[in-house]
Order: C-alpha cells, then structure tokens, then sequence
C-alpha cells in the first residue's frame, strides 16, 4: 500500500516519537530531514515505492493506495476479493469494510503495531497525539508541517518521480 509521502513523514514522524525504540526528539521538520535524505530506520522510502510500483502487474503483487481505500474502502476489499480469488458473500464483504474501518479498529484495546508487543510507547505522546491508530485521514500533513517542509517534500517527490508514470497518484510535474 502506497501513501502520499507527506502524510507519511506524519505519520512516521509520530511512530517515530511514540516508541521507544526510535525515540525520535528532534522537530518534525529535523524528521522531514531525514526522511528525504533516506536516514531512517525504514527507508529509503523512493526505492521501497518503486520496487513495489515496478512490478505491480505482477500477480502476486496487489498495489493500492491509502487514500483509495479512504475514499472507498468497500470498492477496493472487493479488489483484494478479486486477487486473492476468493468468494465472499456480501455480507462478509460489509463486515470486512466494518471491521477495518479506522473508527473500529481504534477502538481495540490492543493498539499496538504487530510484533510490537515489546515495545514500550512514549506516554507523554501517547497522551499528546494518540497511540499506533492516531488519526486515520488523508491530507493531515497541511495541519502538521510547514510551508518550507511541504516543498521540501514536494520537490524531492517531483524528483523520485520523474521516471514513473503520469498514473502515478504522487508524480508532480
């Protein structure tokens, strides 16, 4: 699953800050730094993308978007349906759209990232921010970065992309 990247520097940034074992303390905009420089822990984040994009007609990769599945969670399990080949009846398919919704699986009392269970979480930010499900919505990066840091992203995604396909979602011109 593919996300716009200046939502994840958010959301990294924020994972980032809550566990333990990253224990970022820098500004978001060190973090926005170091995330287009490829000097985090997982990175380089262009590579990941295009490895994944290069061979998404591949049948057994499934590519997606965050924000498709925000705007129509239903259209894209019945798309995971159809790649995994499988049949599921109509009510499994609401239940699934239900079940992994952001305001269902929020509200789980283990919040935490698979295999995290030995990870202690920061609880000054997870009381500030939230825990591992912390907002769930697409374009959260205009209210948590700066001007200077959108272009900062921005430009560097305008040259990671240049080589890719105008359909694309994140390809700037």
């Amino acid at each position: 699953m593919a996300r716009d990247p200046r939502d994840v520097v958010v959301s990294y940034c924020h994972f980032a800050r809550l566990v333990n074992f990253l224990d970022f303390v820098g500004s978001t905009s060190d973090f926005v730094e170091h995330f287009v420089n490829d000097t985090l822990v997982h990175g380089p984040f262009w590579t990941h993308l295009k490895e994944a994009w290069n061979k998404r007609s591949h049948p057994n990769i499934h590519f997606c978007f965050f924000e498709d599945m925000k705007a129509n969670p239903k259209e894209e399990i019945l798309r995971i349906q159809r790649f995994l080949n499988v049949d599921l009846t109509e009510s499994q398919i609401n239940g699934i759209v239900h079940y992994t919704s952001f305001q269902e699986m929020s509200k789980r009392k283990y919040k935490k990232a698979i295999g995290s269970n030995i990870v202690e979480e920061n609880p000054k930010i997870l009381n500030k921010d939230g825990g591992f499900f912390r907002k769930g919505v697409t374009g959260d990066y205009k209210n948590k970065l700066s001007e200077e840091d959108i272009q900062k992203i921005n430009e560097w995604t305008k040259e990671n992309t240049r080589d890719m396909e105008d359909e694309f979602k994140y390809k700037i011109k």
